[in-house]
C-alpha cells in the first residue's frame, strides 16, 4: 500500500516536472534546454526505478517477519483461567514476557514464556483474574513489540511499552508455574 502510494507520487512528480520544463523550453524557443531536460529526466527515472523497488522489498521483508500476539479467552470447564495467547503474525515471537493487571492490583505475575511460532496457541494457565493483559516480545531481527488486551480490546504497538514499568529481572520462567490438575 505504501509502495503503491510512493510510486504514484513519484510518477506524478516526474510528469509535472517534464511538462513544466518542456513548456518553458518551447515558450522561450530555447531548445538547448531540452537536452538538459531529457538528461535530467532520464537520471531521475533511472534513480527511481533502481531505488524504489529496493525500498519496497525492504519494507515487505520487514512486514512479512513481524509477529503479532493476541490474547483470547476460552470458557471451558477444564481451563483454569481460560486465557490463551496466539501468534497471528508472520514471524516468530521471541523473549515473550506476559503480565496481568487486576482491579485492585498493578501489573504483576510477570512471566517469561517460551518462543512462539506462527498460529501456535499457548495456554496461560497461571493467570488469575486479569482485567488487563500485556505481552512484550521481539521479532527475529530484535525489534520490540507490545500487545495489550484491556476490556476485550486488543492494541498492538511498536516498541516495549513496559520497559520502565516492569522489572524484567524478577520474571518467573514459564516452566516454574505449576499447571493446575484437571477436573473430570
Amino acid at each position: 500500500m505504501v509502495a503503491t502510494f510512493l510510486s504514484i507520487i513519484a510518477c506524478s512528480f516526474l510528469l509535472e516536472y517534464f511538462y513544466c520544463l518542456i513548456h518553458f523550453a518551447f515558450l522561450h524557443n530555447n531548445f538547448k534546454e531540452i537536452n538538459i531536460i531529457s538528461i535530467s529526466l532520464s537520471i531521475i527515472a533511472l534513480l527511481t526505478s533502481v531505488f524504489l523497488p529496493i525500498f519496497i522489498a525492504r519494507y515487505n521483508n520487514r512486514e512479512n517477519k513481524k509477529p503479532v500476539l493476541v490474547f483470547y479467552r476460552l470458557n471451558s470447564p477444564d481451563a483454569s483461567s481460560g486465557w490463551n495467547l496466539i501468534n497471528i503474525g508472520h514471524g516468530p515471537a521471541l523473549d515473550i514476557y506476559v503480565s496481568e493487571k487486576g482491579k485492585e492490583t498493578d501489573w504483576n505475575n510477570l512471566t517469561l514464556c517460551y518462543p512462539m511460532g506462527i498460529n501456535v496457541p499457548k495456554e496461560l494457565f497461571w493467570l488469575k483474574s486479569a482485567i488487563s493483559l500485556a505481552a512484550t516480545y521481539i521479532d527475529a531481527s530484535g525489534k520490540e513489540y507490545t500487545s495489550i488486551c484491556e476490556g476485550n480490546l486488543s492494541k498492538f504497538k511498536k516498541g516495549n511499552s513496559f520497559k520502565k514499568a516492569w522489572d524484567f529481572s524478577i520474571a518467573k520462567p514459564e516452566f516454574n508455574h505449576e499447571k493446575p490438575a484437571q477436573v473430570f
